[in-house]
């Protein structure tokens, strides 16, 4: 016999010792004739005693119970509540018997009041027989806990009608009862003893003494029951509740420290994980910027490319030009490209916003401008103001965002005759001319209308303007970046007058390093494009 089995063996010889400890202790006429001898006069108190005792073991049962349901929602705490539920009516009945009999207070009589207690008694042991053979662990699991007075008070009404309508005045009623009642108590007997010896549950065990000790101090219906008899087995009662007391409650602390243990286990289990996943998931998001870095530094390359050299030289002008983007791709752009032998076409816009669409919208630009490039040689280099409404039209036709817009300035420029003929779509900044005497002008002109979504609404009339320049004269286009407050670059109109001024006699690269020296120190932390290009006639 291994150990496990000589312990449950031990136990279940303990609890038959105990009864019949029990059978010699109550039977006893030595111990009969102490108890009446020193204890007679107090006699009532101690019963009073005990029975307040096991009434404050029953409620803690209860609420130890209730509780553990109310973490666990199993349906084992839920109806070993129900059942000390019921047997603290019990208790209480008692407990107003005995009173009763010293000091009147209610109308209950010996007899209601045992029919009812062994009413209450076989409910109990039905409760407990059903949590033993018939429930399973997931019943009554959604069941919520402010349902339970309402379950309760369902099952005592149902005990109460019971009793009114099958018990009182039936002549059968006190033996069919009794008979029920010993097939009730050897089922749990047998149940729970086989469910220790099988598993060793020490609710089981417990629930078997505590049912044990009950039974052997059951007393038949209409027997007057003796002081000294009563007090030892309200003392047996109070000791065997008081050691399933501690069961339930060492269970409820033992079952907690278990669920928070199996509670830390799945959060290191899940914290693992989703550290698994995170770093799974940063790997990804690294390997899709890596990818998308590539990707935009490839359209940073091919915008580049598509920008003219920083220095070009035709026979009539010259140009000098930069590009500095506040972030990897630009937002403004500018080309600078030949018409025929004797005109250079040019322009400078800035879309809306940065980044890929601001690029994307600028290669649009580029390739709308340059796939005109025909008709531009034959009859719209000396009109420019017909390159924006044709570039109006068209882009009116895509299917761009409707918040995208771009405003710019196209011009054309005449080596043979020296002439200029610009036209502005809707650019914030005015070019500056440098005459060769030192005269400065702007290039004034209507702002014309930026090339926006508002074709259905709003058609404008672009203007093209003439200037008539010399050997000498320089131009200076920019956007509005250059003299963004917000980039920090502290540049005015004025600071560039001046400098233009200052390097009259000076290359144009000169007047371009003058320019980027005061955007050099805050070139990494603009908020907008900066773009501009010097134009010389030459």
């Amino acid at each position: 016999m291994d150990k496990q089995l000589k312990d449950k063996v031990l136990s279940l010889a303990i609890m038959a010792v105990t009864a019949l400890l029990y059978f010699a202790i109550s039977s006893s006429l030595l111990y009969r004739d102490f108890f009446i001898r020193e204890f007679g006069r107090m006699s009532m108190n101690i019963s009073l005693f005990l029975q307040l005792l096991l009434l404050v073991s029953a409620v803690g049962m209860f609420f130890i119970n209730a509780y553990g349901y109310s973490i666990f929602k199993e349906a084992r705490n839920l109806l070993i509540s129900l059942a000390l539920f019921l047997y603290i009516i019990a208790v209480g009945i008692g407990l107003i018997l005995t009173v009763n009999e010293h000091i009147y207070i209610t109308d209950l009589d010996r007899q209601t009041a045992q029919e009812m207690m062994l009413l209450l008694s076989i409910s109990i042991l039905s409760t407990l027989l059903i949590k033993l053979f018939v429930v399973r662990q997931d019943l009554f699991s959604k069941l919520p806990l402010r349902t339970l007075p309402f379950l309760f008070g369902g099952v005592l009404l149902v005990i109460l009608l019971i009793y009114r309508q099958f018990y009182l005045g039936s002549p059968m009623g006190e033996t069919f009862v009794l008979i029920l009642l010993y097939l009730l108590i050897f089922a749990n007997f047998i149940g729970y003893g086989y469910k220790y010896l099988l598993d060793g549950d020490a609710i089981s065990r417990n629930l078997l003494f505590v049912g044990l000790i009950h039974a052997v101090s059951l007393t038949p219906m209409m027997d007057p029951v003796e002081m000294y008899q009563h007090t030892v087995s309200l003392s047996f009662r109070a000791i065997s509740l008081f050691v399933l007391l501690n069961t339930f409650y060492r269970h409820l602390f033992t079952s907690y420290l278990k669920e928070v243990e199996t509670m830390s286990e799945q959060r290191d289990i899940y914290t693992q994980s989703l550290q698994e996943v995170v770093e799974e998931k940063t790997q990804d998001l690294l390997e899709a910027n890596r990818i998308l870095e590539g990707e935009i530094d490839s359209a940073k390359r091919l915008q580049q490319s598509l920008l003219p050299p920083a220095e070009v030289v035709f026979s009539g002008a010259s140009f000098v030009s930069r590009n500095i983007p506040c972030e990897k791709l630009s937002g403004d752009f500018f080309d600078i490209y030949t018409i025929d032998k004797n005109k250079v076409g040019m322009y400078i816009l800035d879309v809306s916003g940065h980044g890929i669409n601001a690029a994307l919208m600028n290669i649009y630009s580029y390739q709308y401008i340059r796939s005109t490039s025909p008709l531009v040689k034959r009859y719209l280099g000396d009109k420019p103001h017909r390159n924006l409404s044709y570039l109006y039209e068209e882009f009116n036709k895509m299917n761009f965002p409707d918040e995208m817009h771009i405003v710019m300035l196209i011009a054309s420029y005449d080596m043979s005759l020296g002439t200029l003929t610009y036209s502005s779509g809707g650019l914030n900044t005015q070019p500056l001319l440098v005459r060769e005497n030192g005269e400065i002008r702007l290039l004034n002109s209507e702002s014309g209308f930026p090339i926006t979504k508002l074709g259905d609404f709003y058609v404008p009339q672009y203007k093209s303007v003439n200037v008539q320049l010399f050997k000498g004269d320089r131009i200076l286009f920019y956007t509005d970046g250059l003299l963004d407050e917000r980039q920090g670059i502290n540049l005015t109109s004025e600071d560039l007058e001046l400098i233009l001024l200052s390097t009259m006699d000076q290359p144009l690269s000169v007047v371009d390093e003058a320019i980027y020296r005061q955007i050099r120190p805050v070139a990494g932390d603009l908020v907008d494009d900066v773009t501009y290009f010097l134009m010389q006639v030459t």
